[in-house]
């Protein structure tokens, strides 16, 4: 069977149009071929029908070759060009071949010209191929350039609306449609946020003048998709309907696609893409607007999580703000009561080394204040009384009850007087006592009177006169102790009001730890913030490194001996002088020392190993922990970041953060590296001269 060729042949003479179609016809092909000999009707032969090769005469009595390419070459169309001429110069020939043709025969040789056609069908498909591959490849350039633009608005947005702005404006221009609108949910109000939209004019302006606020009910019927799929709806049924009260306009929407936003299995949000033609979204478009899809619910859901998390945060500071300010004013009022008391008292230890004294207690007394620390309550007292006041100690632990004696009690100069204590316990946990409270009364005059008292009691109106002051002075001077004890009472009510009756002591340890525990992670938020901050200042100074490490896992292992704590110091000579800032580098060590015991098993080894090469210092803490996932490397240093596999260990996510944050401002750089399960190293790389004093 011949070829199919469709010819367009450029000839004046019928009789050589006829030879060129024998010619192709006895070498396999089946021309159909048009013969034109002016521009009109070659112009008219182009638009109207499609051509394999086009077959030239050079010159015509109203057209040429020449003017046939020009012609060619307005059109756009990518086609052979051979001329077939009678005679022709060579020069000729060549401006021929450089306005465009491709070859050029003498019509007595036609030999040439089934060669030259099949070299010239075999270019164009090469040509044309090309061509489509190279605007295949612009057009897959473009695509991932705004891929990449919606990602960087997706990561780099600070909100959710600046994320949907972002991703629908760059989104339009990969898939021109109508109308883009992106609604978020709020299933707690029920409600869904018109939250962004994009498309062409006509079919935004109505929204920017819509509540934004809809019924959450509006959008429901979503639950059977999944992420990554779409609902594709014809005949203008869909949900872009139900705005035809905002404008008329959208009844002519008579395609939408629908795309679910889901994060975490839940769906939070709906994207819609509107067209007016039915069939405007191609399999490319649906697959580019699934992809942005996932990414697009991803990025919302991590933005809301943010918001919360800030809000929580601004919230918590608030509160314990709140209740500090709560504690000082009760520690105000504290003061302010043992200050003014005209009783001495004084804060001791169970054993009765005293603790704090208030400014009555030094001047019965008459020790000086740092003198007053190194003595206990019994070394104020005459042996006797001494070692009853010990027996009564641990009378009280027992009991749990308030006591009142009366001692002789001795004064820094060696005089004596008679003195009434008031004894009482403070917990300042759930459990056991740890402290008690003594208020003093110098009773001397009291006791002067009763043997006053007693030498009159032979007469009686002098003796009920007596006996009348006697109760009056009574009734006035036990109002202080009676203070004290009831001061005393106020701090326990104070720990444990808020406690059920069968709870008390059980619980009030426990809120004690929850209350630690949250001051721990506000001095975390509140050191970030101070970090990454730029009014936080490098302190620096010139310190023996090594030696700073000795110190420092000498004071680690006497406040947490659950590990091994082993520190190696290659070349300590080189570390003795090493320019860092002493409170960041503390906070370094410390936060990587108690994350590495935090995740290690109790008992095992933790090694931090100081290196000083060239004019760097190399600080290695190596565990035997738990590890950390591969995934979860690249987002350490992130705040508020937790690997998946740290379980119910508790923390903030902040403390690498604050590490990170602290080398930074060294100077220097921090890199780990772990194994799941065998252990985790950190080196923390700092200039050894990083900054000037």
């Amino acid at each position: 069977m011949n070829t199919p060729l469709r010819v367009l042949v450029i000839e004046d003479s019928e009789d050589d149009t006829t030879l060129l179609i024998r010619t192709l016809r006895r070498n396999g092909y089946e021309p159909r071929f048009k013969r034109v000999e002016t521009s009109t009707a070659m112009q008219a032969a182009l638009v109207e029908e499609s051509w394999d090769i086009i077959l030239s005469d050079f010159s015509m009595p109203q057209f040429s070759a020449l003017e046939a390419l020009d012609l060619l070459k307005s059109s756009g169309l990518d086609l052979p060009f051979i001329i077939i001429s009678g005679t022709i110069g060579e020069d000729v020939a060549v401006q021929a071949l450089l306005g465009g043709a491709h070859d050029f025969l003498l019509k007595g040789q036609l030999s040439r010209l089934i060669p030259a056609i099949e070299r010239e069908l075999r270019e164009v498909k090469v040509r044309r191929a090309r061509h489509e591959a190279e605007v295949a490849l612009r057009r897959s350039h473009e695509r991932l350039r705004l891929l990449h633009a919606i990602d960087l608005a997706i990561l780099n947005a600070a909100s959710p609306t600046e994320i949907a702005d972002g991703a629908l404006y760059f989104m339009n221009e990969l898939i021109p449609c109508q109308l883009m609108v992106l609604m978020l949910f709020d299933k707690t109000a029920h409600t869904a946020l018109l939250l962004s939209f994009n498309g062409e004019p006509a079919f935004t302006q109505p929204l920017t003048q819509t509540e934004q606020l809809l019924p959450l009910v509006n959008f429901e019927g979503f639950e059977d998709l999944q992420a990554g799929q779409h609902r594709l709806i014809r005949g203008g049924t869909g949900l872009f309907s139900r705005f035809q009260t905002i404008d008329p306009l959208m009844m002519q929407l008579q395609v939408e696609v629908q795309l679910p936003l889901i994060a975490q299995k839940e769906l939070i949000g709906i994207l819609m893409m509107g067209a007016v033609t039915t069939d405007f979204f191609t399999t490319e478009h649906l697959e580019i607007a699934r992809e942005i899809a996932v990414q697009l619910a991803i990025g919302l859901h991590q933005a809301r999580l943010d918001e919360q998390l800030r809000r929580y945060a601004t919230e918590l500071e608030q509160r314990v703000l709140q209740r500090t300010t709560e504690l000082n004013a009760a520690k105000d009022r504290v003061e302010a009561i043992l200050n003014n008391s005209s009783d001495g008292i004084a804060l001791a230890y169970l054993n009765g080394v005293i603790r704090q004294v208030n400014p009555a207690f030094k001047t019965l007394f008459g020790y000086p204040l740092a003198e007053t620390f190194s003595q206990s309550l019994q070394d104020l007292l005459e042996p006797a009384s001494a070692k009853n006041l010990t027996d009564i100690f641990g009378e009280l632990v027992i009991q749990r009850l308030s006591r009142h004696i009366e001692v002789m009690a001795q004064r820094r100069n060696g005089t004596t007087f008679t003195a009434e204590f008031a004894l009482a316990l403070i917990a300042e946990n759930a459990h056991d006592p740890v402290s008690l409270v003594c208020a003093v009364r110098d009773i001397s005059s009291h006791k002067a009177l009763e043997v006053s008292l007693r030498k009159a009691y032979e007469k009686e109106k002098e003796l009920n006169e007596l006996k009348s002051r006697f109760v009056s002075m009574i009734s006035h001077e036990f109002r202080n102790p009676l203070a004290a004890i009831q001061m005393s009472a106020d701090v326990l009510a104070t720990y444990m009001q808020r406690l059920s009756d069968s709870d008390k002591r059980d619980w009030l340890g426990k809120i004690t730890d929850q209350v630690t525990q949250l001051n721990e992670m506000v001095d975390e938020v509140l050191a970030i913030g101070r970090l990454e901050s730029e009014k936080f200042e490098f302190t620096g100074v010139i310190l023996d490194l090594n030696q700073f490490c000795v110190s420092f896992v000498q004071e680690m292992r006497l406040i947490r001996n659950s590990h091994i704590i082993i520190y190696t110091c290659q070349m300590p000579d080189k570390c003795r002088e090493v320019v860092v800032d002493a409170k960041l580098l503390k906070q370094i060590l410390t936060n990587l020392l108690t994350n590495a015991m935090k995740y290690s098993p109790a008992g095992s080894s933790i090694q931090l190993t100081l290196d000083c090469i060239g004019d760097q210092a190399v600080l290695q803490i190596q565990d035997q922990g738990i590890g950390i996932p591969e995934k979860a490397l690249d987002h350490l240093f992130e705040p508020f970041y937790r690997a998946n596999n740290v379980g119910n260990i508790t923390g903030t996510g902040l403390g690498l953060a604050i590490v990170k944050r602290a080398v930074d401002l060294h100077g220097g750089t921090i890199s780990c590296t772990s194994v799941v399960n065998l252990g985790t190293t950190f080196t923390v790389t700092i200039p050894l001269k990083r900054r000037s004093l």
